[in-house]
């Protein structure tokens, strides 16, 4: 029955019978969506198959408004990946473009899943308890009394094919991977695509690290493609082509960075902001005002990581600062030994952006923190005594030159 049915009915049911909500549907000759409800009695059959829900209605994707450019690769390697696996990870340093690649890569999937894809925004959500309840609404789910909000999302799952992307899972870790464990283990067709600074940490959980932009293309066109929506005048000569290359170097390839800084040529040249980097958190600032505040700055980016670390890892994170080139497990072992640094078993360097290089050959394992991410940790969390004392008990790298502490601000 539908909802305007239900309030006619529903002070005057049995005593045994009850009503449960099937959430929101298209009715024929309806011109918009209803909530639909069925009537359950113990006496009779309340077991039916999931109603069908029609592509027009289903399919709840934003609408990015500026291009995507570049990964064409790595957005085909994923979209195999989600149709391939039921639960699909995202992880990488704030800013370097999880949230963007996989609405491309939902809107590209959709047909695959003829049942619904659904974005869940979580990034504004505070609150553990209610991100089942979040998910509920995205899809269309009201309270449903006497039942737990799990308890409904997953009979709306039932057996239908879906696609859910649960959108900056990162602070929300621990509800977010009760809720895609049970969806996963009771909605066998149903799969999940997450975007996260770590793991959701749920078993069968693949795992894909977002890549930045290669320097030497993809970044640059960015960066070109920004700056045109800000002075559509703007060329890209020879000698300019060689200042933004050095622009996206210093700023690693991270699309978020690289979007602030072409934004900036509406005020100042190339050189100006080429030169300026070295106070890039000053810098790169004025991102969309419809954006989450950590998605505004740089500088609010990388405070946002570090805000989600323990106490333990905020220390191990304070000391392996000290590194300028990077270090490999033995150094980080070195300093961060004593119990006051030593983290929880989920990795510190998921949480705090660092880069991770695997071993080639004989050389091992290496990490190293970004080139944007200096400075808030030499200026908060690195002070001139604790260097001094750290750089002189820091070991040698095997594999690079001898370990440099960051100048102090």
């Amino acid at each position: 029955m539908s909802a305007a049915t239900e309030a006619m009915v529903v002070d005057h049911l049995p005593a045994d019978a009850w009503l449960t909500d099937l959430g929101i549907h298209p009715l024929r000759d309806l011109p918009r969506p209803e909530r639909v409800v069925q009537l359950c009695h113990p006496d009779v059959c309340n077991e039916f198959p999931p109603l069908r829900v029609t592509a027009a209605t289903a399919q709840r994707l934003p609408r990015p408004l500026t291009s995507f450019v570049g990964r064409a690769r790595e957005k085909q390697e994923l979209c195999d990946l989600v149709t391939s696996n039921r639960l699909v990870t995202l992880t990488g340093a704030g800013g370097v473009g999880k949230t963007r690649i996989a609405l491309e890569v939902a809107h590209e999937v959709k047909r695959q899943f003829p049942d619904g894809v659904w974005w869940v925004d979580l990034a504004s959500l505070t609150d553990q308890r209610v991100v089942p309840l979040a998910v509920a609404r995205t899809v269309g789910l009201p309270d449903q009394p006497g039942r737990s909000t799990v308890d409904t999302l997953v009979t709306f799952g039932g057996d239908r094919r879906i696609l859910l992307v649960f959108d900056n899972c990162e602070h929300l870790l621990d509800a977010c991977g009760e809720l895609i464990a049970a969806l996963i283990d009771r909605c066998p067709a149903l799969t999940i695509l997450a975007t996260s600074r770590e793991p959701v940490g749920v078993a069968g959980e693949f795992v894909w690290r977002v890549p930045s932009l290669p320097l030497d293309s993809e970044a640059v066109e960015l960066f070109v493609d920004r700056a045109r929506r800000t002075r559509p005048d703007f060329r890209l000569v020879e000698d300019s082509a060689r200042v933004v290359t050095e622009v996206c170097r210093r700023l690693d390839g991270m699309p978020l960075a690289i979007e602030l800084a072409a934004a900036r040529v509406r005020t100042l040249t190339l050189t100006q902001i080429r030169d300026s980097l070295h106070d890039r958190f000053r810098l790169l600032t004025g991102g969309s005002r419809t954006a989450v505040r950590r998605q505004q700055t740089l500088r609010a980016s990388v405070e946002w990581s570090h805000a989600l670390l323990t106490e333990p890892e905020r220390v191990l994170f304070r000391r392996l600062a000290a590194f300028m080139n990077g270090f490999d497990l033995d150094a980080a072992q070195a300093v961060g030994a004593d119990d006051d640094a030593r983290p929880s078993s989920r990795p510190v360097s998921t949480r705090a952006g660092w880069t991770v290089s695997p071993p080639l050959r004989n050389r091992r394992c290496r990490a190293r923190s970004h080139p944007r991410s200096p400075q808030p940790v030499g200026r908060q969390v690195v002070g001139r005594r604790r260097r001094r004392r750290q750089s002189d008990a820091l070991p040698i790298s095997r594999d690079s030159a001898p370990v440099r502490t960051r100048k102090a601000e």
